[in-house]
């Protein structure tokens, strides 16, 4: 989807309805209510299972 050009992505159903000519001037249907610009209370919180390191021996960074 694309490959030939944005109109392709234009006109796919999950954007219908959307006024592509005046997009710049549509308000947000959610605006978020931030402190300042480190404000992260709208992310979600991960427990890391295990850090990552990066092993430089494969492309992905991790043995296989």
């Amino acid at each position: 989807m694309g490959l030939n050009g944005a109109d392709e992505i234009k006109k796919h159903p999950f954007f219908k309805g959307i006024d592509w000519n005046n997009l710049e001037k549509t308000r947000a249907p959610f605006i978020p209510d931030v402190s300042s610009n480190w404000d992260t209370k709208y992310f979600d919180n991960f427990s890391e299972v295990e850090p990552f390191i990066p092993d430089k021996s494969t492309k992905k960074g991790r043995k296989v």
